[in-house]
């Protein structure tokens, strides 16, 4: 929960048309989870601190697979390198390759739309069944 604490920040950073124009998102970054592994590998274990762990490493995953994003977007010295730019992190969102699923997908689509884009694919692909004679 704390983690997207962050987002307040979507209220006042400038905007190019709809899209943000910076991505700085403080909390979001996997930096963290490799200090806490550290901490708790090197000189400091307890059970509280892996549930923290864990949840917010759970979060960073989630993120990670469920925004389109570059790959390493999640890293924030790599957004500090492109400069927080948005352009340079989800160019997808700006070169218009990004599709939102449409009206009649099923609810599992909205769950993960990258499984749902691949079935898709995969089904205009498929020859048609043929129908009661």
């Amino acid at each position: 929960m704390f983690t997207d604490a962050d987002h307040v920040l979507d209220f006042v950073e400038p905007r190019d048309g709809h899209f943000l124009r910076y991505m700085t998102r403080p909390f979001h970054t996997w930096e963290f989870v490799l200090i806490g592994i550290g901490i708790m590998l090197g000189f400091w274990y307890h059970p509280l601190l892996l549930a923290a762990l864990v949840g917010y490493g759970s979060h960073m995953l989630v993120d990670q697979i469920g925004n389109q994003s570059h790959p390493l977007a999640y890293f924030v010295l790599y957004r500090a390198s492109k400069r927080f730019r948005r352009r340079q992190l989800t160019p997808h969102l700006y070169t218009g390759q990004y599709r939102f699923l449409p009206d009649d997908a099923p609810w599992w689509a909205r769950v993960e739309p990258r499984i749902y884009r691949l079935y898709r694919s995969k089904k205009d692909g498929w020859p048609n069944e043929p129908g009661p004679s």
